[in-house]
């Protein structure tokens, strides 16, 4: 079953035009003379680039590494995203080059850092290059892990009775992996 687990799941992978292979890295100087800006500003210009991987694209955190000024604007800005249909992170730096600390900045600049995930040298990963797993949608997996946990956690919550939470992990372990590892689910 592993080798036909191992040949479909080649296939997906050659026939999935939209998932991310391997890293993608850019870097773009947008113009001379920026100026620190908020968030808001910076994160019009990563969102474009974010969409142009992914129309999915999902921001999940907003940093500024150096500090913000009074007014709420920095000169560095990162921004992190999840690309469900690439199945990929994104990391997005804004920034300013120059002597922050003297007030004078050269060039507004993007970098772009997108990644597969699961990472080509992780576990999950490995087990679908093995054929141990298949590849799923990750929403649909979500939805699976969070309908497990829930009802797991409800039926715990009014028998309680009926299992001890170990047993209950166990089991909830032994349905993921099923799933993961089982026939089609289409």
């Amino acid at each position: 079953m592993s080798a036909w687990r191992r040949l479909n799941n080649r296939i997906d992978r050659w026939l999935d035009r939209r998932s991310l292979h391997a890293p993608v890295e850019s870097v773009q100087v947008l113009g001379v003379g920026g100026v620190p800006c908020l968030a808001s500003v910076a994160l019009e210009r990563a969102a474009q680039q974010a969409q142009a991987l992914d129309r999915d694209a999902r921001l999940k955190q907003v940093l500024a590494p150096q500090g913000t000024q009074p007014d709420g604007a920095a000169s560095r800005w990162q921004f992190h995203f999840e690309l469900p249909r690439a199945r990929a992170r994104l990391a997005v730096d804004w920034y300013l080059d120059g002597d922050v600390r003297g007030g004078r900045f050269g060039h507004e600049t993007i970098a772009v850092r997108a990644e597969p995930f699961p990472p080509s040298e992780s576990v999950l990963a490995q087990g679908v290059a093995d054929g141990r797993w298949r590849r799923v949608d990750v929403e649909e997996a979500a939805a699976v892990v969070l309908g497990l946990l829930d009802g797991l956690s409800l039926q715990l919550t009014f028998d309680r009775g009926l299992m001890t939470p170990s047993r209950a992990a166990r089991v909830a372990e032994d349905a993921l992996v099923r799933y993961l590892s089982a026939g089609d689910f289409s």
